[in-house]
């Protein structure tokens, strides 16, 4: 890496470029139980799968000690879900495409090599015929993974990011490859308890959350 943060040292430091790839499911199982009045229990479930695709700005990096980097994905951005329910009364389908909230970003040091915190942009979904109801809700992804689960929100933490440590060694590869996934979460709030049944008596509760990632990274020079 480079030190001199002047014109001539700036095309001399070496430039990546990063894309991070995904995908990843969903579940949630409700049963209420018998009704206080021997009513028959309601049953629900939800289940959802998706795939995202963040191809960031190339990010030039100085070592001077520690740096704090950032590089944003303005134009690279990408994804997909689909989403099913079912109950006792009622079920759909449906599916829709997965976008950025905020403005994907690189985070993180350089010393050592790199250690960054890779952001997805805090996912939203967007429903094609836009309407509401059922499966038809304006963003499944706020309302479900953050509403019903709270997926990240007691940490403030994006559910899908992933945090990466690049060794001297891997940066000066023409191209390293780094796997990730939700089995090592950044915060508590990103591994949903199993039972989400909040102590309701008679009511059974189950949900699940889990991805798998990768971080590859391209040497430009």
């Amino acid at each position: 890496m480079c030190a001199a943060q002047t014109p001539d040292g700036l095309r001399k430091c070496p430039k990546f470029k990063f894309r991070y790839t995904g995908s990843g499911t969903y579940s949630w199982h409700y049963n209420s139980g018998p009704g206080p009045g021997g009513e028959a229990p309601t049953d629900q479930l939800a289940a959802a799968d998706f795939t995202w695709d963040v191809r960031y700005d190339p990010l030039i990096v100085f070592d001077k000690g520690s740096v704090q980097l950032f590089a944003n994905a303005p134009n690279g951005v990408s994804g997909t879900w689909s989403f099913t329910e079912s109950s006792s009364l009622d079920s759909c389908a449906g599916a829709g495409t997965l976008v950025p909230f905020d403005n994907p970003e690189i985070r993180g040091e350089a010393r050592r090599g790199l250690h960054l915190n890779l952001g997805a942009g805090a996912p939203k979904t967007l429903d094609p015929d836009g309407t509401q109801g059922g499966c038809h809700i304006s963003d499944f992804w706020q309302e479900w993974l953050y509403g019903m689960s709270q997926l990240g929100r007691a940490d403030q933490v994006e559910a899908l990011g992933s945090l990466v440590d690049l060794t001297p060694k891997q940066l000066s590869h023409k191209r390293t490859v780094i796997e990730t996934s939700s089995a090592t979460p950044r915060a508590p709030s990103l591994s949903p308890p199993s039972d989400c049944s909040f102590g309701l008596g008679g009511a059974d509760c189950e949900q699940a959350f889990a991805w798998s990632g990768e971080v590859t990274v391209v040497r430009k020079r």
